[in-house]
């Protein structure tokens, strides 16, 4: 691949991910020394038709029907295509991440969006999560994990109830919390994985961020 293919501008959301994977891909390969490569995916990858329960194991989007799914899980097959490349790799898929950072999509910014969103911001009863400082404990220990060839864990602290962070979100603004729509399927993802093989022991932090949510910005 060309430096010019990894500095031009990307033409749609698509391509900057799996561009920017394959230009990664090929820059670590080139460096020798068989480089350790962490991929953050997220469980978007699986695509509807394998649910609503999944494992590791699940089928991942192959049309771009799922378009933000598609593009993380052809990032996925890159990483598994250059396995044989001298390139070790192993693949972390969070659900929704708890932070609140202030360009956290689903903290400081998810209230910022419930002034003025319509509809639902999360149309399911259940809510799979990680905390950030958990996905970073994952993290240091998939670097460290004698695992390789893109070995996919699904990266889920627990599951929370869907209406309490939604009334916590569009209350913020003073809004009320609109209906969860009626048949909306509860997305389940194994993580017993992680937990096994990479020795991930996460505290629930559910409960600190909803409290940190509820504090009003100074």
């Amino acid at each position: 691949m060309s430096t010019s293919s990894c500095t031009a501008q990307p033409r749609s959301p698509i391509s900057r991910r799996v561009d920017g994977t394959r230009c990664l891909v090929e820059a670590l390969a080139a460096a020798g020394r068989r480089p350790r490569l962490v991929h953050i995916s997220t469980v978007s990858v699986y695509d509807d038709a394998a649910g609503p329960e999944y494992d590791e194991e699940s089928a991942l989007w192959a049309t771009t029907e799922g378009a933000y799914g598609f593009s993380k899980a052809e990032a996925e097959r890159l990483l598994r295509t250059a396995a044989g490349r001298d390139l070790a790799s192993i693949v972390l898929r969070p659900p929704l991440i708890l932070s609140m950072h202030p360009r956290s999509r689903w903290g400081p910014l998810a209230i910022a969006r419930a002034r003025t969103e319509e509809g639902c911001l999360l149309p399911f009863p259940e809510l799979p999560y990680v905390h950030v400082d958990n996905l970073v404990d994952a993290i240091v220990l998939a670097a460290n994990a004698p695992v390789t060839g893109g070995r996919a864990y699904n990266v889920v602290e627990g599951v929370a109830d869907t209406r309490e962070y939604l009334e916590v979100i569009y209350g913020a603004p003073g809004r009320a919390a609109p209906p969860i729509p009626d048949g909306a399927p509860r997305l389940r993802f194994a993580a017993d994985r992680v937990r096994r093989e990479l020795g991930w022991a996460p505290r629930d932090r559910w409960r600190e961020f909803v409290d940190e949510l509820r504090r009003p910005v100074d």
